[in-house]
């Protein structure tokens, strides 16, 4: 950690630091430790005694950059801690915000996906199947229309 230091004061010796992390867990289970805030006290190589206030770059879960009086929005899937910005937010029909990582392509026509929310998602597809053995069952008595293919 004083290699960062040292890049980053351009050789001061730190004194004193006062440093806020954040103690998060990466998909593989490792500890992570996200820079919150932080305060250093340094002798520059000129014998002063500087105060350094260290303020990172905060990241929303959609990989935006948090902005000030930016509106952030919370997943609204059980159990989803996300927060996401306003251009990564999509809503179902039912009128649910989702992050991207709760968000179920259904493809309503050829080319048009809808996001919708886990438990619209299967009835959809619920729907869908059964649909298809309807028309199944049905082919020997109905002449069904077969749907145009995109060109």
């Amino acid at each position: 950690m004083s290699d960062i230091f040292q890049d980053l004061f351009a050789g001061g010796q730190p004194q004193r630091r006062d440093l806020k992390f954040r103690l998060t867990y990466d998909a593989q289970g490792r500890v992570v430790l996200q820079p919150l805030e932080g305060q250093v006290h340094i002798i520059s190589p000129e014998d002063s005694l500087d105060t350094v206030h260290l303020a990172p770059d905060a990241f929303l879960d959609c990989g935006c950059s948090v902005k000030p009086n930016q509106p952030r929005y919370h997943c609204c899937e059980p159990g989803c801690p996300h927060v996401v910005c306003e251009q990564h937010i999509k809503y179902c029909h039912c009128g649910k915000g989702l992050c991207p990582q709760c968000q179920y392509s259904f493809e309503v026509s050829p080319g048009q996906p809808m996001p919708m929310c886990q438990t619209h998602y299967r009835d959809a597809v619920r729907r869908q199947r059964w649909a298809r053995v309807a028309r199944v069952a049905l082919s020997p008595f109905i002449a069904f229309d077969k749907p145009t293919s995109p060109k």
